[in-house]
């Protein structure tokens, strides 16, 4: 059996008469190349490239996909042909077609030129990369094995990785363990999330986590039928942060509404009742065994309490605009009475008339407090008045000298009061069975013997 050198000796001689770049390789190595292979890839002997790694003839972007799709497809298959990146000695990369096929020995031949307008293609690579490099937003490309393959500077910025490190991360470890079962593979990423978008934190390499929007779609390379799925993702801090605060404020104003001293009523744009705070719901007496109001979608112009005191115009101005003042007494559909005061506000959505917010709070005891002032300031005039006449006839009785004369004077001075309409004295007769009068205004004794 030929040794390897008797191979790379023969291998010479027929590679050394083609005019054509051609190497023959074990898979691992380079045994022999000729002369134009060596000058494709920019080095001026052929042995300076024998014994040299296979791949290193590549740029490391295809080299995991060399190991991991060529090289198995050749040795079960026997060829593979394709275009793939090819890397010069000084470091400049190309596109090139390459032609491998397999030998009864286990040994390959490859067959392989330089693609066209190599030049313009890598201007355009390197366009591309400023491109990417340019962008804010993180930009990559995961392989059908779920590596990443092209990435640009904002992933390395926002993790503190260098490319070395990022190429031999799994892109799943830049996600929180808890998130990951939202990360697919490459074929349930076709089938499940397709050109959706989802939120995920995305771990540096301080282990800090970094919301951001994931955007990711599928594409299919024409030449090697490989799919790929290229992702965006975007720094969301600052909208996750005035989401937070919106949230906040939504919690608050919830919180205000549900916890309002006041009754609040929202009403929509035919002034229909919509909704009833809890205190709303205290004023209008609605009972514990009933989760809503039998009021919710009435108009509140239509209310028997409203259309009594003739309020129902009223509230019709707020569609006009105007913020309207209320104070009326109030008799809810379940019987509770109140008397309520309160303010109603005009809402607009994009221009339009959208409802109002009813603000209303029961004045119901400061109302009967009210009365009862006013009846104890009516009594205490009273008892001035009173007070008052009785000094008056107190004063008169010192001029009265007889007993006839002092009954008489207070008769005829309560008579002729306003607070009085009669008065007179009595005493008991003889017997003691009756009330005899013994005392009256004169006008009416004067009637009276007539």
């Amino acid at each position: 059996m030929a040794n390897a050198a008797e191979i790379a000796w023969e291998g010479k001689q027929v590679l050394a008469a083609s005019m054509d770049a051609m190497a023959v390789t074990d898979g691992v190595q380079h045994l022999t190349v000729n002369q134009p292979y060596a000058d494709l890839y920019g080095f001026s002997r052929p042995d300076e490239l024998e014994g040299e790694p296979w791949t290193r003839c590549l740029v490391e972007d295809e080299r995991k996909r060399f190991e991991r799709e060529i090289l198995p497809m050749c040795r079960t298959d026997g060829q593979w042909r394709g275009t793939i990146g090819g890397r010069r000695r000084d470091g400049s990369t190309f596109s090139q077609k390459l032609s491998i096929a397999g030998l009864d020995d286990g040994h390959f031949v490859c067959t392989t030129r330089e693609t066209e307008n190599t030049d313009r293609t890598e201007d355009h690579h390197r366009l591309i990369e400023h491109v990417f490099d340019a962008v804010d937003d993180i930009v990559y490309v995961l392989d059908e094995t779920g590596d990443a393959v092209i990435w640009n500077a904002r992933l390395r910025e926002m993790t503190g990785y260098t490319d070395a490190e990022i190429e031999m991360l799994d892109p799943k470890d830049l996600i929180p363990p808890e998130q990951r079962d939202y990360v697919p593979g490459l074929a349930e990423a076709i089938d499940r999330l397709g050109d959706q978008h989802v939120d995920l934190d995305l771990v540096n390499k301080d282990g800090e986590r970094i919301p951001h929007e994931f955007r990711g779609t599928t594409f299919e390379d024409p030449e090697t039928n490989r799919v790929y799925r290229c992702g965006i993702a975007r720094d969301i801090t600052e909208r996750k942060g005035r989401e937070e605060t919106l949230r906040a404020a939504r919690r608050f104003n919830e919180e205000l509404v549900e916890n309002a001293p006041f009754g609040m009523f929202r009403l929509d744009e035919d002034l229909r009742i919509a909704y009833e705070n809890p205190r709303a719901e205290e004023i209008i007496g609605l009972p514990d065994d009933e989760e809503a109001s039998a009021a919710i979608g009435v108009d509140v112009r239509e209310l028997p309490s409203i259309v009594e005191t003739g309020q129902a115009s009223l509230f019709t101005r707020l569609k006009d605009g105007e913020t309207i003042e209320f104070e009326f007494p109030f008799e809810s559909i379940y019987g509770e009475k109140a008397h309520l005061t309160g303010r109603g506000v005009p809402l607009y959505r994009d221009g339009e008339f959208d409802g109002a917010i009813l603000m209303a709070t029961d004045i119901s005891e400061r109302k009967r407090h009210e009365r009862d002032l006013e009846r104890q300031r009516d009594e205490l005039a009273m008892l001035d008045r009173i007070n008052e006449l009785l000094f008056e006839i107190t004063r008169d009785l010192f001029e009265s000298p007889t007993r006839t004369e002092i009954e008489q004077t207070v008769c005829d001075r309560l008579a002729a009061s306003e607070l009085y309409q009669f008065a007179w004295i009595g005493e008991p007769d003889a017997d003691g069975h009756r009330i005899v009068p013994c005392a009256a205004p004169e006008s009416t004794t004067a009637t009276s013997r007539r």
